[in-house]
């Protein structure tokens, strides 16, 4: 659990080639568990959404489905689940209300070849 109280700084993504997707990891935690999760960065989704699993995974009641406080990279923040009916239910979205209220930018530095 304390992994998920450190403050995160600065952290390095990965890029999905195939979408151009940015991918991150950050530690999330609710009540008395703590787990990494990985994130994509979409700027067309305003929430953070966990995908069903994390949900699971951290022991949120499906009935928070809608909003449930966690700590998010030693951060208070509000998270919604995955929407069903989309092809992202699996997987955890960065929304931008937290990364413009948090400062959360997105640099790409490209190794010269």
């Amino acid at each position: 659990m304390a992994e998920a109280k450190r403050v995160v700084v600065n952290y390095t993504g990965y890029i999905c080639e195939t979408q151009n997707w940015t991918i991150v990891s950050f530690p999330v935690s609710h009540s008395e568990v703590a787990r990494w999760i990985r994130f994509l960065l979409l700027s067309g989704f305003q929430s953070t959404y966990l995908s069903s699993e994390a949900y699971r995974a951290l022991g949120i009641p499906w009935t928070q489905q809608y909003g449930a406080r966690v700590m998010l990279a030693a951060s208070s923040a509000t998270v919604r689940q995955s929407l069903f009916k989309l092809h992202l239910t699996h997987v955890a979205i960065f929304g931008t209300v937290f990364c413009d209220e948090f400062g959360l930018v997105k640099l790409e530095d490209y190794p010269a070849n």
